[in-house]
């Protein structure tokens, strides 16, 4: 990988998603987003920021645990892609009171994914930095096997 973009990629996982912070400076109140919808907006964000904690909290304490480590590319994947395709629309779900959990609590379902994809990923690397192709290959190869899976959001 190239260095230059592994910093970005370092840089773009630590501020991750970008509207938390903004949110946090005010910036969507006003001229963006009608003071009517700025308390539900607030609420949402603060929602996806307390589970992509949860998945940031499990990758640290993975690695730390395991001496196995992702590169910030593989970090911003697994962020990315689980709070755009997996937190927000459960979230959304969750407020529509359309949301049918079975067995785990949203909090459960993110960490034990997430434990499963990072886990898999060190089976597949051993003793290498895992890439954000690694997390993708990973995932593609628990598909069926993962909790968010079997909520049918998408796939």
């Amino acid at each position: 990988m190239n260095d230059n973009y592994y910093r970005i990629y370092d840089q773009l996982y630590d501020t991750y998603p970008d509207e938390f912070l903004a949110l946090r400076l005010g910036t969507f109140r006003g001229s963006f987003f009608a003071n009517q919808f700025y308390e539900e907006l607030r609420e949402f964000i603060r929602e996806q920021e307390y589970y992509v904690g949860i998945i940031r909290q499990t990758i640290m304490v993975y690695e730390m645990d395991n001496r196995f480590f992702l590169r910030p590319d593989a970090k911003m994947f697994l962020v990315t892609n689980f709070n755009q395709m997996i937190i927000k629309p459960i979230i959304i779900a969750k407020n529509e009171n359309s949301l049918n959990l079975k067995q785990y609590s949203i909090s459960e379902i993110i960490e034990k994914d997430v434990k499963t994809i990072l886990r898999h990923t060190f089976e597949i690397k051993r003793d290498k930095e895992a890439s954000g192709h690694d997390i993708m290959r990973a995932i593609d190869q628990l598909w069926g096997k993962l909790e968010s899976t079997k909520l049918e959001i998408w796939g």
